[in-house]
């Protein structure tokens, strides 16, 4: 029974769409895993970013953003977001996921 709830569902794998790269059967228990990957858009102000799933056996995710350098050269530095548990967890990093690549969201540094 327990060994069912680190199956991969196929529900998961729809919110991650063609970016999903994570495990074919199953999670392994507590193990953080590489689930999607953005790359960032050519010629952009976007980074790379990837999503990990830790299962235990609830879904815990991750997310890595990458650094790198913007269109005109720019270093941008590397962070990384957690959640909590469910769907609708990995459904908000989607979201950001996209925007970050394109470079329409970034994480802001206030110099006050």
């Amino acid at each position: 029974m327990i060994k069912e709830l680190y199956l991969v569902r196929d529900a998961e794998k729809m919110i991650f769409g063609s970016n999903w790269c994570g495990p074919v059967v199953s999670f392994e228990s507590h193990k953080k895993t590489l689930v999607a990957k953005y790359p960032k858009e050519p010629d952009s102000d976007g980074q790379d970013v990837e999503i990990y799933c830790t299962s235990a056996p609830a879904r815990f995710y991750d997310m890595k953003v990458l650094g790198g350098c913007n269109s005109i050269g720019d270093e941008k530095k590397r962070y990384n977001f957690g959640t909590g548990s469910g769907c609708e967890m990995a459904e908000v990093l989607v979201v950001m996921a996209k925007h970050i690549q394109n470079g329409m969201l970034t994480l802001g540094v206030d110099h006050e």
